[in-house]
Formats: C-alpha cells, sequence, structure tokens
C-alpha cells in the first residue's frame, strides 16, 4: 500500500476528523443528559426538603398552641377562599 502523505506533511485526514468529531459529540450528550438527570433530582430533593420544613413548622405550631387553638383555626379558616380572603356568602 502507498501512502498519499508525503514525507513532511502534518494534519489530520477527514476520516481522522470525523472521528474526533463524533467522540466529541458523544461525550458531550452524555455530559448533557447527565447534567440534565443531576438538576432534576436536585429539583425533586428541593421539593421534599421543603415540604418537610412546612410539615416541621406546622407541627411545632401544633405542640405550642394545643390542640383546642388548631381546632379554632380550622375552623375559622374554613369561610377562607383559596385567596386568603374571607368569602362573604355572596
Amino acid at each position: 500500500m502507498t501512502s498519499c502523505r508525503t514525507t513532511g506533511e502534518s494534519g489530520f485526514t477527514l476520516v481522522e476528523a470525523l472521528v474526533a468529531l463524533a467522540i466529541v459529540s458523544a461525550m458531550t450528550v452524555a455530559f448533557y443528559q447527565l447534567l440534565s438527570s443531576n438538576i432534576k433530582a436536585t429539583q425533586a430533593v428541593e421539593t421534599r426538603k421543603r415540604a418537610l420544613l412546612v410539615g416541621q413548622s406546622a407541627m411545632a405550631l401544633a405542640s405550642v398552641l394545643g390542640p383546642r387553638a388548631t381546632e379554632a383555626r380550622n375552623s375559622r379558616c374554613s369561610s377562607v377562599n383559596s385567596f386568603g380572603v374571607a368569602d362573604r356568602g355572596h
């Protein structure tokens, strides 16, 4: 077999450049998928952490106020709409 290159020539052939591009592309896709899954996992952990803090705060408030205060609050809040405004029965 004869080589197409003459002595002293340097550089990459088109095939070598395409193989390198394919490798870099595959690594980029793998990195993006890893990053995306880490972001989703982090968001899920943050959501669970926030829910845990809300639950702990509610339990702490209930233990400080006692059962009578939470019953009174629940009966009072039944007339409050989703915006936190008391319904006036219109």
